[in-house]
């Protein structure tokens, strides 16, 4: 990430803090995000050696964003006490609600929107958001493994273990193209480490990618 672009993250974040706090010290109802935290699965994570695999492996340990519509509750994944997602109104409708109930309170006004409203709401874009999710994610691993189909069959590809299925079987993020796969290792390499592999069969349409360690 570019020094900028951590720029506007950091400020995405501090901005959600201050909504949370905001809405907190008022008693105003907002969509209140927050993550619950298992101690000993982020002491396996950051036993991980640092790069994809241990990211990859924090993401995968995050439970659920859980919800509260009526005060702030813990993020700890961000390490706040509180957090509302504010900064994106035009794309995310939700952001829109808060909006309207922010600026309402800051008119002195009553927010146009009850706890009860907003959880409903959150949870019909939650619906929707997860099927465009699935279609999006979809169409990218279709054109990943097309790519990939087109390679040539020596072509070797950097690989990192991300983690085992079973005792051989890891699963590998492949760098130049950002794809998962299943490649038995047989003990070549721990979770964290890179591996060379080739692809024996990319099928888009099936969804099927075939890999082998070299």
């Amino acid at each position: 990430m570019s020094p900028s672009a951590r720029l506007v993250s950091e400020m995405m974040i501090l901005c959600g803090e201050v909504i949370s706090t905001f809405g907190g010290q008022r008693g105003v109802s907002l969509p209140y995000r927050g993550h619950a935290q298992n101690e000993q699965v982020k002491r396996e994570v950051e036993s991980l050696l640092e790069g994809q695999a241990r990211s990859v492996a924090l993401i995968r340990s995050m439970h659920r964003a859980e919800m509260n519509f009526l005060k702030p509750i813990q993020h700890s994944s961000l390490g706040l006490s509180g957090y509302v997602q504010f900064t994106s109104p035009i794309r995310r409708y939700i952001d829109l609600l808060a909006h309207y109930q922010v600026k309402a309170a800051i008119r002195g006004e009553n927010p146009p929107f009850s706890s009860g409203h907003l959880e409903l709401a959150t949870e019909r874009v939650k619906i929707i958001s997860k099927f465009a999710k699935k279609l999006q994610l979809d169409s990218e691993r279709y054109w990943m493994l097309e790519y990939l189909r087109q390679q040539p069959r020596e072509r070797q590809f950097r690989a990192v273990v991300l983690r085992f299925q079973k005792a051989s079987d890891a699963v590998v993020l492949l760098v130049e193209v950002g794809i998962q796969g299943l490649v038995g290792l047989n003990g070549k390499a721990r979770a964290g480490e890179e591996v060379l592999v080739q692809v024996q069969d990319a099928h888009p349409r099936k969804g099927v990618l075939s890999l082998r360690a070299i």
